[in-house]
């Protein structure tokens, strides 16, 4: 049992996500290195009995928590992938992925609730980058075409080469007629 116990303890805290269990009341029964760590604790064994309250999230955070935990509990309906910002204990704000399950006990009746969550800052800086090339690369093709338009009304014929091959990529109506 200690070997099957000690693999357990490998597994979960081995895992990347941050992983931290409750019960009915949201007190914490549990978590792993990553999620202790987070929360200013230097073990896992320092979180339980505590609540959200005991650690050092914003007041706010805690009782979006706590509700969000209550939810699931009560409508025993698992709520995945859920994305949200986060500040940590240094202030520091983040995007998180976070997925919430109702634990049930052996006769089925929920227990308490898993909760696991990612840090997807990055991500979404990546995404939130991409957007806004896309928004850059949509207003560039509009000033593109506005100026082919305005070079397509000119009389005097307009002719435009690629700098470094010569070849002709725009030719305007006044250079056609």
């Amino acid at each position: 049992l200690r070997n099957r116990e000690e693999l357990l303890w490998l597994v979960i805290d081995s895992i990347p996500q941050y992983i931290v269990w409750k019960d009915l009341h949201s007190v914490y029964l549990g978590c792993n290195r990553r999620f202790a760590l987070m929360a200013g604790m230097s073990s896992p064994n320092q979180i339980i009995g505590k609540t959200d309250f005991d650690l050092p999230w914003e007041d706010q955070d805690t009782h979006i928590f706590r509700t969000i935990d209550r939810q699931v509990i009560e409508n025993d309906q698992p709520e995945f992938h859920i994305i949200e910002t986060f500040q940590d204990q240094q202030g520091q704000s983040s995007w998180i992925d976070t997925s919430r399950i109702p634990l049930h006990d052996a006769n089925g009746e929920v227990m308490g609730i898993l909760i696991t969550f990612e840090d997807i800052t990055t991500q979404k800086e990546a995404e939130n980058d991409l957007q806004r090339s896309r928004e850059a690369l949509q207003q560039a093709n509009l000033e593109l075409n506005q100026f082919k338009t305005t070079l397509d009304m000119t009389l005097d014929g307009v002719v435009i080469r690629d700098a470094k091959t010569l070849k002709v990529t725009y030719v305007n109506q006044g250079m056609t007629d």
